[in-house]
């Protein structure tokens, strides 16, 4: 019954598809048999990326990689004992720091039962944690060490012995420290993400990164409407290969008032955008459709109306460049997805990702081409 059940509304919203981009149903039901049976594509995926839409070519479709495909590309070239490099953020920013990286500064590394400053010093008490936050800059971020999805980014201002966050919620010292006891709860690699190779039990991690906060480049801000950092994501291929490769590249710009750019299926509001790898302009941008069910293409940012499409990424060669130089001083973890925020500065890196989200971005490349690399 599912499975007939699964057929029916595949057949619907094929139709929906074909009366949507004016063309036979036949001609969408031979894609989506192919995409389904051939390139373990899930009808999810297929729907929700309007994969079935005609502007993409049959040649372009053999760059879109589907779940299933990942999977398996991953399973080739990551490596679990190395996942720590990157899921846990306070061994990312250390090694980046190292390699002397920019990355945001490190104010202090929340921990239970001890946590420590930049400089090694120890702090273990909420007496000493409060004392400390004192000495905090007028604003500075808070983010789970193991998190995902950007849940449980903060950003906070203080205001005197207060700690006022971006939603406009005031804290007293002590109230601050219970909420960084709190952040537990989203180090989602630590609990219902747990991978064994980040050697963490089953009772989760309190680790918590305190740093700087970072601001959008002006013409990003102009774009968006906000100050609020958005990210670039590279993704780059370093294993079994003489050199380095850009698998794809995107941009994920904010909408609103949220101040991280996670996309999350588009729920959030915020848009994602395809990038050029060559010229580092935006080729494509997509938003949540207003019935929910699938992304729609854009042209526009939906706050300010500037066009999105055509928007030329600052310090693009920079963020390219520092992506590849990331990858080597990552290895042997092959497959990594770089946020790399563009401020004023420059590009500054936030976060590396082992087997982040690719749709609806295609790869720069054949995905079976990849698939059949050792």
């Amino acid at each position: 019954m599912r499975k007939l059940k699964s057929v029916v509304r595949a057949i619907k919203e094929i139709r929906k598809s074909a009366q949507r981009h004016g063309v036979s149903t036949g001609r969408l039901l031979t894609r989506f048999v192919y995409l389904y049976r051939q390139r373990r594509f899930s009808p999810n995926e297929i729907f929700f990326n309007d994969l079935l839409n005609p502007r993409i070519s049959d040649l372009a479709l053999e760059n879109y990689m589907s779940r299933e495909e990942q999977i398996a590309f991953d399973a080739k070239h990551v490596l679990d004992t190395y996942m720590c490099l990157t899921a846990d953020k306070a061994v990312f920013y250390s090694l980046c720091r190292s390699a002397d990286v920019r990355v945001p500064k490190l104010l202090g590394v929340f921990d239970l039962p001890v946590g420590w400053t930049p400089d090694g010093g120890a702090l273990s008490s909420s007496s000493e944690w409060i004392t400390f936050a004192q000495s905090l800059p007028a604003e500075f971020v808070v983010k789970p060490a193991l998190g995902l999805l950007g849940r449980g980014v903060t950003a906070f201002r203080r205001e005197g012995s207060e700690f006022v966050d971006h939603d406009g919620h005031r804290r007293t010292g002590g109230e601050f420290y219970e909420f960084l006891c709190r952040e537990k709860d989203q180090n989602l690699f630590s609990g219902a993400y747990s991978h064994h190779s980040l050697r963490l039990g089953r009772q989760g991690s309190h680790k918590a990164i305190l740093q700087e906060r970072l601001y959008a480049h002006p013409a990003i801000a102009e774009l968006t409407g906000s100050r609020a950092l958005c990210t670039c994501r590279v993704f780059t291929n370093s294993g079994g290969l003489d050199k380095t490769h850009v698998l794809a590249s995107l941009f994920r710009a904010v909408s609103g008032g949220n101040i991280v750019d996670n996309f999350d299926r588009g729920a959030t509001g915020n848009l994602w955008c395809t990038v050029d790898d060559d010229t580092g302009r935006v080729v494509e941008a997509f938003m949540l459709g207003k019935e929910g069910d699938r992304l729609e293409l854009v042209k526009e940012h939906p706050i300010t109306r500037r066009e999105v499409v055509g928007f030329r990424i600052p310090h693009w060669a920079e963020v390219r460049a520092l992506a590849i130089h990331l990858a080597g001083i990552f290895r042997p973890q092959a497959l990594i997805h770089w946020d790399i925020g563009i401020t004023a500065e420059g590009p500054v890196v936030v976060e590396g990702n082992v087997g982040g989200t690719l749709l609806p971005t295609p790869l720069n490349r054949p995905v079976r081409t990849l698939l059949a690399e050792r």
